[in-house]
């Protein structure tokens, strides 16, 4: 998979590599040899949004609930 859209690119890729299509080893090697700094940046960018920040704002929401519970069941 050839594509100068980096964040399409990882995308496509990822999905590929639920369903199967894809061995994430060597094509992850394959665009980072070839590629370089652009197709990590995707990939980091990738990370970011779909597991750093959701993983925040889970601990976020779950840290809000927790000290609701704490100041509703009082002293």
């Amino acid at each position: 998979m050839y594509c100068e859209d980096y964040d399409f690119a990882v995308n496509l890729g990822i999905l590929a590599g639920k369903r199967d299509f894809l061995h994430y080893d060597q094509w992850l090697k394959e665009r980072i040899r070839g590629v370089g700094t652009p197709f990590i940046k995707a990939l980091v960018h990738y990370v970011n949004e779909n597991v750093i920040v959701p993983c925040r704002e889970y601990i976020i929401k779950n840290s809000i609930s927790r000290e609701l519970l704490k100041m509703s069941a009082g002293p």
